[in-house]
């Protein structure tokens, strides 16, 4: 038998478990809303990109004589998905932190802040205008 000290990380995991398992479908639902965000604003936001971000700054393409705007659409889609992504990332490490354990936690909230910022940089990515 495992002396006390020993046994009380597996107690604690334990419940954190069944916490986890009994929780409420706003808890579950807030762990998965940071990864299911971009996705949603991705799709609100596509019709005002192509026609209001687009004729307001221009095109990420060059101008007849060559030159480059400064600042174009894809620096303000840029701008707006680095703050969905810290908005997603910040709920992600609140909702995170009712279930996983603190040892655990940095762990977990680095693997999701990656997923969230992979998932921010694909919309992004889908778009840009060349």
């Amino acid at each position: 038998m495992l002396p006390h000290a020993e046994r009380q990380p597996l107690a604690i995991f334990g419940s954190r478990l069944i916490r986890a398992v009994r929780s409420s479908p706003r808890d579950c639902a807030a762990l998965a809303l940071p990864f299911i965000a971009p996705l949603l604003v991705f799709t609100a936001y596509q019709p005002i990109n192509e026609a209001w971000t687009v004729k307001t700054f221009g095109c990420g393409c060059p101008n007849i004589d060559g030159t480059y705007r400064a600042f174009d659409a894809n620096s303000f889609n840029a701008i707006l998905w680095c703050i969905v992504a810290a908005v997603c990332m910040r709920g992600w490490s609140k909702a995170l932190g009712r279930f996983a354990l603190k040892c655990d936690r940095a762990g977990w909230s680095a693997g999701g802040a990656v997923a969230i910022v992979f998932c921010c940089l694909k919309m992004w990515a889908k778009g840009g205008w060349l």
